[in-house]
Formats: C-alpha cells, structure tokens, sequence
C-alpha cells in the first residue's frame, strides 16, 4: 500500500513539473539577428527583429538598441501572439519577448575597434 501511495505520488509530482515548465523551455531561442526599422508613416511596422531572414516583433526592445542595422546577439522567447501593423493589417509578424540581447560587432568593425586600442 505504502509502495502504490508512493508511486502515485511521484507520478503526480512529475506531471505538475511537467506542465509547468515544457512549454516555457521549448519556446526559448539564442540566435543572432539584425535589429530592423520602417517608418510608421509608411508601412506602420516600426521597430522589428530579423532572425535567419524571418521578421518578428519584439514586445520589449529597449531604446539602447533601436538602431536600424545594428547587429545582437538574442536569447528570447517566441510568443504565440501576433502583432499586426497599424497601416498594413495584411502585415503580421510573430511576437517576441527579449530574454537578453547583447550587441556584436561584424568583422570589418572589430578590425577598426583593434586599430583605435593600439594607437
């Protein structure tokens, strides 16, 4: 009897940890991207995150890295909702939630970076 209480009791407790914590787990990425901008007069889409050439919208990008171009480093969670463009309804992008983000420097800018260090 001990044993099936037992038993019963670890299988509950696996279930609980289970749905508790997959989803969030599996929903969460590390990946470079391009930090990308339109003008809201034009399009309405405004600040986006290009991710292996596929554009989402970040809910929680903080003005430190709205710069058009600018290369990051990103740890996010993909969202299930979808945000729609004021101007464009027929544009939608997948939303994000900014976990962590980091800039990069290319190659070319590195090399510049090193020859300002030695001077």
């Amino acid at each position: 009897m001990k044993t099936n209480t037992l038993f019963s009791l670890m299988i509950f407790l696996f279930m609980i940890m289970g749905v508790g914590g997959c989803e969030e787990k599996n929903n969460i990425f590390e990946n470079t991207a391009i930090i990308t901008y339109s003008e809201p007069a034009a399009d309405g889409c405004s600040w986006k995150i290009n991710i292996n050439q596929k554009e989402y919208h970040p809910v929680n990008l903080s003005d430190e890295y709205k710069i058009n171009g600018l290369n990051v480093n990103v740890k996010y969670n993909l969202l299930s909702s979808v945000w729609e463009c004021p101007q464009w309804t027929t544009k939608k992008f997948q939303e994000i939630k900014i976990i962590s983000i980091t800039k990069t420097f290319k190659s070319d800018e590195l090399l510049l970076l090193n020859s300002h260090i030695f001077l």
